[in-house]
Order: C-alpha cells, then structure tokens, then sequence
C-alpha cells in the first residue's frame, strides 16, 4: 500500500457548541472568544466566518453494510399531499448497458511511461494505477454497492426547476430532531453512508444512550443524481436556500445542519439566512478562506496559535500541489 500523506495540522483548541441555542448566538460567542465581529457577507460572496470547526476522521463510504433492519422509514408524519406531488421514491440502478460500456473504456486505457522507481516521487506509480484500474474493472461489484445504496430511503424533488436527489432516513426515536448533512467536492451523499445508521439508530450501532436523528442528506447540484444547474449562479448561498426549502417542505420548521469542504459553506449560509431555523451548525474541512482572522493586527497570537499557523505553512508548501495549481492567475485565452 502507498504510503498516506502527512495529514494537515489539527488546530490547538476545538471550539464545540451546544445543541440547544440559535446559531447567531453561537457565531457571536465564537467571535467574542476571538476578540473579533462578525463578517458581513454579501450574496456574492462564499467567503464567510465559520462557527466551529472540528478536524475529525474522514468517513470512507461503502465498508461492510452498518445498516440494521430497523428505523429506516420513509417519510413520515410530516407528509402533506403538497410534497407527495413534488417528491418521487429513487432507486439507484446503472443500466446493464452503462457498466459494459465503462468496462471497454477502460479496456481501452492507453498506459504511459512509468517513471522513477516505482516510488510516489514522480507521481502515482504504474503498478498503483493499474490496479486501481482492474479493481474498477473487475473486483468491484456494481449491484451489491446499489443494494446497499437502496437500504437507504432516496427520493427526489422537483425545486427552482430542477431535480434534487436526497436520503431521507428517520430515526428510531419518537421525536428525533432533524439534521442536514452536506457533503462536499468530489463526494457525494455517499460519504455519509457510515454515520446515517449512528445517527438514526445510535443504540444498535455502538452509541447506546444517544438520541437519535432524522437524516436528511441532498446531493449538491450536479452531484450524483441531482440535475446540474443550466446557467451560472448556483454558489453556496443560493443551494442554502434550496435545503432550507427542502427542509420546510417535508415539515421541518427547526433543524440542525452540518457539512464540510463546500457543505461547510452551505451549512453555514443556513445558519446566517435562517437562523431561526437553524439550531445548531457543525462544520469540518473546513477551507482557508473560513476561519476567522488571526493576525497580530487583530490581538497578539498565543505560542500555540502561533505554532499551529507556521506548521500549516509548512505542511502547504510540501504537501498543497492541489491548491498550488489551482492559485494560478486567470488570463484570458488568446490564439497565436
């Protein structure tokens, strides 16, 4: 197995919230124990303050199938016959068609050179990309990732003139509270496959004591199988309101919300458009652009801040190629 990339410095405090007071309380008692305002953010703008930031493990999707028999129920009580007209049951199916096709194209991968020697110093190593390649080909197994898919509840629902998918998966519990996931880029719902079971039944899959949740997870516009937007404009703020519109129409006039990487924007769009609504926001992986200012201009940094931002520099130089690509300046395309 290759070797797994040095891992991004976690931050020296963890700032948690509770789970019982607005979020604009929460987003103000944040910045107090930063000694800074709130940000004014304006439509335009995905560049907002986050209100907690928690650098947990990530969840890799589709391991041994945690799901129990039991508290996976479709829509309930909240039904109205006004969303029965707008939301249809979704099954994941690849056609037949679809997979054989994917296995000539990639019979049909052209292998480059390999290069170096056999280490990650050059790249990805031919050895790795092969077998990735005939895993994908041959070992992984279609129809048994879509049963396990379809243990959970999917539907979609036609809002601003699109599809959106989303699981909708209720909790054991009598009056379990509803929590929006989000995921964020290059995932899908499908991140979200291991912690629905510990959210919606925690007691039979190893949380006994916990409440459970309602799980509401959307798939982001042009993820998975929601319909990608037409036109420019759908940035974080305006799939805020699409979710708090989901939320509302399937009865849920106060929830919780939760996301990282661009689920972490949209979550905490919510909790600044809504917060009424909005009860709590947790946020992970979260990007650089949301943290809070920590300059000596805004009060002196402690040893450990201080540490924790020269570690993340160094950890960006060695380990940031993505977003070192990526910081290129647009210029305008221009023939010879």
């Amino acid at each position: 197995m290759p070797p797994r990339a040095p891992r991004m410095p976690e931050p020296p405090v963890a700032t948690m919230l509770t789970l019982n007071t607005p979020p604009l309380a929460n987003l103000q008692r944040y910045d107090a124990l930063r000694n800074v305002q709130p940000h004014e953010a304006s439509p335009e703008s995905d560049h907002v303050a986050p209100v907690v930031q928690w650098c947990g493990p990530r969840y890799e999707p589709l391991g041994e199938a945690p799901f129990r028999s039991r508290g996976f129920a479709a829509i309930g009580a909240n039904t109205h016959s006004e969303i029965a007209m707008k939301i249809a049951p979704f099954t994941v199916n690849a056609s037949d068609a679809a997979v054989a096709d994917l296995a000539r194209r990639l019979d049909m991968t052209r292998w480059p050179d390999d290069v170096g020697d056999g280490t990650w110093a050059s790249g990805m190593p031919l050895r790795v990309l092969r077998d990735v390649l005939e895993y994908w080909r041959d070992r992984f197994d279609w129809r048994d990732a879509e049963r396990r898919l379809n243990a959970l509840p999917q539907f979609t629902i036609e809002m601003g003139g699109r599809a959106v998918h989303y699981l909708h998966v209720k909790g054991v519990d009598r009056g379990s509270r509803p929590i929006v996931l989000t995921h964020g880029w290059p995932g899908s719902f499908v991140e979200m496959y291991k912690i629905t079971p510990m959210l919606t039944d925690p007691a039979n899959n190893g949380l006994p004591g916990h409440r459970s949740f309602d799980v509401i997870v959307p798939s982001l516009p042009g993820f998975g199988f929601s319909q990608a937007p037409a036109s420019p404009g759908t940035n974080s703020r305006v799939v805020a309101t699409l979710w708090h519109r989901l939320m509302t129409e399937l009865g849920y006039s106060i929830y919780f919300a939760q996301g990282g990487d661009i689920g972490s924007s949209v979550s905490t769009w919510l909790a600044r458009l809504y917060p009424q609504a909005v009860r709590a926001l947790h946020l992970n992986f979260i990007s650089g652009s949301f943290q809070p200012p920590l300059t000596e201009s805004e009060r002196p940094l402690s040893a450990a801040e201080t540490e924790w931002l020269a570690a993340r520099t160094r950890w960006a130089e060695r380990e940031g190629g993505y977003s070192h690509v990526q910081s290129t300046g647009r210029r305008p395309w221009r023939t010879p």
